[in-house]
């Protein structure tokens, strides 16, 4: 579910709002996905998950 919501939200205000902040990799987006029970940001290029979601920013 979090990577669901995740996704839906990262869909809707991507590229629209200067001071919304995503998690990248150099200038891609990465991807929510849920793997190994886990939902976890992933680089869609090389299919290697970078962090859960979560905890990117602890703050």
């Amino acid at each position: 579910m979090t990577a669901l919501i995740a996704g839906e939200v990262q869909d809707e205000l991507a590229g629209g709002f200067p001071f919304v902040h995503w998690p990248i990799e150099k200038d891609r987006l990465l991807m929510p996905t849920l793997r190994g029970g886990r939902a976890v940001w992933v680089v869609r290029s090389a299919d290697r998950i970078v962090s859960e979601i979560g905890e990117l920013c602890p703050r």
